[in-house]
C-alpha cells in the first residue's frame, strides 16, 4: 500500500512541477514590460510642464505588432477656472505614432479634433498642447504597424498634465 502511495505521490509531484514550470514560462513572457522604460520620460514630461503646476502623469506601454493599433478614449477631465498644459513625450515610442485629442468620445458622430501630433512635422519628441476651453477631452494613440523583426520590442508614451489657476481680476 505504501508503494502505491509513493508512486502516486511521485507522479503528482512531477505533474505539479511541470505545471509550475510552464506557468512560470508563460508569466515571464509578460514580464518584458520594463517599468523603468517610462520613468525617465515621465520625469522629463513633468519638467516640461513649467510654469504650470503638476496635476498628473501617466505612461502607456506600447507593444509593437504587425498591424496598426489604436488606443482610444483615454479620458482627461479639465475643470473651469484653470488653464491646462498637456505634455506628450514620445522619446521611447515607435516612430510614426500619432497622438490626437478630441472633444468627444470616438463613438460620437460630431466630435472635433483639438490637437494632432501630425502638426509637428519635424519629429519633435516632446509635444505641447494648451486647450482653450475646460471640458472633458479624449486622447487617442495610433501605433503604426511594424515589421516582424521589431515585433518583440516595446515602447512607451508619457503624458503629463499641468494646471495654472486663471486670474479672475
Amino acid at each position: 500500500m505504501k508503494d502505491i502511495f509513493r508512486t502516486y505521490s511521485y507522479k503528482l509531484k512531477r505533474i505539479l512541477f511541470k505545471f509550475n514550470f510552464i506557468l512560470i514560462i508563460i508569466l515571464s513572457s509578460f514580464a518584458g514590460d520594463n517599468p523603468k522604460l517610462c520613468e525617465e520620460i515621465i520625469k522629463q514630461s513633468c519638467k516640461a510642464l513649467e510654469p504650470y503646476n503638476y496635476d498628473s502623469a501617466e505612461s502607456t506601454i506600447i507593444k509593437y505588432k504587425g498591424v496598426e493599433q489604436k488606443l482610444s478614449d483615454i479620458e482627461v477631465t479639465l475643470y473651469f477656472g484653470e488653464r491646462y498644459r498637456f505634455v506628450f513625450n514620445t522619446e521611447n515610442a515607435p516612430n510614426g505614432i500619432k497622438i490626437e485629442v478630441f472633444d468627444k468620445k470616438s463613438k460620437s458622430s460630431n466630435r472635433q479634433l483639438l490637437f494632432s501630433s501630425e502638426e509637428f512635422k519635424n519629429n519633435k519628441k516632446i509635444l505641447y498642447f494648451e486647450p482653450t476651453k475646460s471640458r472633458t477631452m479624449y486622447i487617442n494613440y495610433t501605433i503604426p504597424a511594424v515589421t516582424s523583426s521589431d515585433s518583440l520590442k516595446t515602447g512607451c508614451v508619457a503624458f503629463a498634465l499641468g494646471y495654472e489657476i486663471k486670474k479672475l481680476f
